[in-house]
């Protein structure tokens, strides 16, 4: 005869068969099971226990949810591009040239998998424990980087996604497109040619690709009135992007016109001059013309600028009145308070890094760790792409420590930004699992009637969903891990709060690691539907 537990399980295991193609983070529903992939934490090189593919974990009925762990750098990702990582999956990826990130169609396929044939919520998961960065500099930073992320891992738009990716940034090829409403036009150019004409990609057009500072960065040198007359591009070495973005070029320059205090002699001179991602030898623009050239990381106050790239640049006061900008490219910039009227602008599209290729995540699921800096434009801009995106529902989560309020996350937790879940933490904490007290009305340590009371008050979503967040086996965390039958008493705890969700577990190696474990937990959470099954079956 079965044990009542392996009998709950075969009946989860049923309905999980029958709704499959539907399984997914489901907002009305407190038995969700969200696993995170990406890290291998049980730390096992090879064998059936070590972090196996993704499309593996999707396949398993028990599982309605997979962040994948983690974007871990944002702005100071090589060539401007963020970071990913995966553990020993990483092993069938590739990287971009000229970058750290990692191009990995294995993965996209297993994405698109889980989500079309089983049916699963793939989230990216930003941050974890290694994340440093604190953030942004300023909003405009959070909000670029929002843009960019979106562009290279959500739906495909605006251009086709890059596939061209070495292990050595020495020597590639990039495919621009432009288009119009009347011309096509592609270009390739080697990244270590030196170029004998140019040849814009660009063609003129109302429309306006604005875009914000990605690096937020400035100078507090003072202005220099100057005037840039010739700018010769003789070398590029690895350009990472031709998206809305270009990164790493060196130029050398031909400067006139500069004030001899700047140079004891000569006034001319010509010499490299790194304008990218470097600190500038001029980095502060006033009054000035700019033809032919390329400034990157720079104020620029009150200028003309034709035929001229800008990149990661703020132009700020600046008045562009009867007005030509041609074959310019506003690159991850800043417009404030500009005036433009009567004016051509350059607009462009092109190709861009995508490292799950046409494949699209269905959210983002942000695991901040430590305090980060404006991460609340960065959310609140991430909520606004996905939720202009019409053709499928998209989430945004959290994953706080469960130490209420969370300080890592006090100022998203409490902004406007609507949340759909929070994969609360309760390990490696005083208020985690460990701290449940069996039968006690009120419990002390174990605190997830603080966030219940977040969820219904402070919550800019009072309908979010918070996940009970444990570790998926005896290692996975130095402190909090209980087995599945303590845990399943734990579980009918939350269930008496109206916005509990389901259960979190860190990670998939370690939980399916651990014997029944996730089998269990999934049988705890759909407990009331199994044992009203039951009563209706003769089981033998």
């Amino acid at each position: 005869m079965s044990s009542s537990a392996s009998i709950a399980r075969n009946v989860v295991a049923a309905l999980a068969l029958v709704t499959q193609a539907t399984a997914r983070l489901a907002l009305d529903s407190s038995s969700n099971v969200a696993v995170y992939w990406g890290q291998n934490s049980i730390n096992q090189a090879s064998g059936p226990n070590a972090q196996q593919r993704l499309v593996d974990y999707c396949a398993n009925t028990n599982i309605d949810v997979i962040p994948l762990a983690f974007l871990y750098q944002m702005t100071t990702g090589t060539g401007g591009e963020p970071v990913i990582n995966f553990a020993n999956q990483a092993s069938d990826c590739q990287i971009f040239a000229g970058t750290n990130l990692l191009d990995c169609p294995t993965i996209g396929a297993d994405i698109t998998t889980c989500q079309q044939q089983y049916g699963k919520t793939i989230l990216l998961s930003i941050g974890g424990a290694t994340y440093t960065e604190g953030g942004f500099t300023s909003s405009a930073q959070a909000i670029s980087m929002a843009d960019q992320l979106w562009e290279l891992f959500g739906p495909v738009a605006g251009g086709t996604p890059t596939t061209t990716s070495t292990s050595s940034a020495t020597s590639f090829s990039t495919t621009t497109t432009s288009t119009s409403s009347t011309t096509s036009t592609t270009s390739t150019t080697s990244a270590l040619s030196t170029p004998t004409s140019t040849s814009s990609p660009f063609t003129s057009s109302s429309g306006f690709i604005s875009s914000t500072s990605r690096s937020g960065r400035t100078t507090s040198e003072p202005s220099k009135s100057t005037s840039l007359s010739t700018l010769l591009l003789t070398r590029t070495v690895p350009v990472t992007t031709f998206s809305t973005r270009l990164t790493t070029l060196f130029f050398t320059a031909t400067l006139t016109s500069i004030p001899s205090s700047i140079f004891a002699s000569p006034t001319t001179t010509t010499t490299p001059l790194p304008l990218l991602n470097d600190t500038l030898t001029l980095p502060s623009y006033v009054n000035s013309t700019f033809t032919n050239a390329t400034i990157a990381n720079t104020t620029i106050t009150n200028s003309v600028i034709n035929n001229s790239i800008i990149t990661n640049s703020t132009i700020n006061n600046s008045v562009f009145i009867n007005s030509t900008i041609t074959n310019s490219i506003f690159i991850n910039s800043t417009i404030i308070n500009p005036q433009i009227s009567d004016s051509t602008l350059a607009k462009r599209q092109s190709a861009v890094l995508r490292p799950f290729g046409s494949a699209a995540i269905d959210g983002f699921d942000l695991d901040i760790e430590t305090v980060a800096t404006n991460m609340v434009p960065f959310a609140q801009r991430l909520r606004e792409l996905m939720d202009a995106d019409t053709t499928k529902q998209r989430y945004l989560t959290a994953a706080p420590q469960c130490v209420y309020p969370d300080v890592a996350n006090s100022a998203l937790l409490s902004s406007t930004v609507h949340l759909d879940a929070i994969f609360v933490q309760f390990y490696n904490n005083p208020c985690g699992v460990q701290a449940f007290v069996p039968g006690a009305a009120t419990q002390e340590a174990f605190n997830f009637a603080a966030w219940d009371t977040w969820a219904k008050t402070v919550s800019a979503n009072p309908a979010i969903k918070v996940l009970l967040g444990v570790p998926g086996g005896p290692s996975a965390a130095g402190l909090g891990y209980v087995d599945a039958s303590t845990l399943a008493g734990i579980i009918s705890y939350c269930k008496s709060f109206s916005s509990f969700g389901g259960v979190m577990m860190w990670d998939a190696s370690q939980a399916l690691a651990n014997g029944g474990f996730l089998a269990d937990v999934k049988s705890a959470l759909v407990g009331s539907a199994t044992r009203m099954m039951i009563r209706g079956m003769s089981w033998r």
